[in-house]
């Protein structure tokens, strides 16, 4: 329709000039038509054009919900491994918990194995006391200190007197219960870097360090039987006076080792059974020089610091 509205004009517009009065005429009658022909045409572009737009539109709308869609899914997609992610960080928080406390108690149990296995290596199971194990160790610190210092280490072998025999009579409960009885009263004459040790079954060892002489080794050895001399409390029916033997042997004057100066002063705590029990004899002093209750010569430092009447 355009192309014949457009064609008419032409005609018209190109007609000679005789044909003016016939041209004008049928422009007249024509015009409309062709003006009605290209408002037709152009209302035609027009709908084409919309319906165009209007799918281009409906094209670039669904495009758009697509995409929507597409993100929709992708954050629900990353919402749902966002969840998987949690939830495995905490599973994996809970193991490694899980792990660490296996591991706290693994190393508890064996912090308290190697500590039970050095009580049994190095301590009497029934006083607590240091084993010969640990004497050893206590004697070179012991030694060292001495060599160091100038001064002397003593060995004192302390035995209870007549222990079968309460064993014996009252049975080994009783007998037990004297041991570790024992066994505290014997720290309480020592200082602090002394030590005491259980050897055998009625036998400790006493053993003391960084003493200036060694006739010091006796006056311990006199407050040891001191101690031990009170009444001993065994229960509410048992009541025991105990006594004990001691051999004294030191460090330079009875041997330089651990086992020479026990064997010394195993020497010398015969002598004090030998005696009559109840006192100490030190391996070294002549036994002319000893009385019942220990040292002519202690006796004589003592009845020197006494006041003159």
């Amino acid at each position: 329709m355009l192309a014949v509205a457009i064609a008419t004009a032409i005609v018209v517009l190109l007609a000679p000039p005789g044909w003016a009065f016939a041209g004008q005429s049928i422009l007249q009658r024509c015009l409309p038509l062709a003006v009605l022909l290209l408002a037709g045409a152009y209302a035609d572009r027009l709908r084409r054009s919309h319906r165009e737009a209007m799918h281009s539109h409906a094209r670039a709308v669904a495009t758009h919900h697509t995409t929507i869609a597409t993100l929709e899914r992708s954050v629900r997609a990353a919402s749902d491994t966002e969840r998987q992610l949690e939830v495995m960080l905490a599973e994996q928080v809970q193991e490694i918990a899980r792990v660490r406390r296996a591991a706290e108690a693994e190393a508890f149990e064996r912090r308290r194995a190697e500590e039970l296995l050095r009580r049994v290596a190095h301590q009497d199971s029934l006083t607590g006391l240091p084993n010969r194990a640990l004497l050893r160790d206590r004697f070179v610190m012991a030694a060292s200190t001495a060599r160091r210092n100038g001064t002397r280490a003593g060995v004192l072998l302390v035995d209870i007197d007549g222990f079968r025999a309460i064993n014996e009579e009252h049975g080994t409960a009783i007998g037990d219960q004297v041991l570790m009885i024992t066994a505290g009263l014997l720290r309480g004459p020592l200082r602090d870097v002394d030590t005491v040790a259980r050897t055998s079954d009625d036998e400790f060892v006493v053993l003391v360090s960084d003493l200036p002489t060694a006739h010091e080794a006796g006056l311990v050895a006199e407050r040891i039987l001191a101690f031990l001399s009170a009444p001993l409390q065994v229960s509410d029916a048992l009541t025991l006076h105990l006594t004990a033997s001691i051999g004294i042997a030191v460090l330079g004057t009875d041997g330089d080792n651990i086992d020479a100066l026990l064997a010394s002063a195993a020497v010398a705590l015969g002598h004090a059974r030998f005696a009559g029990r109840n006192t100490w004899r030190h391996h070294s002093a002549p036994v002319d020089t000893m009385t019942p209750s220990g040292s002519t010569i202690l006796r004589a430092r003592r009845d020197a610091a006494a006041p003159t009447p």
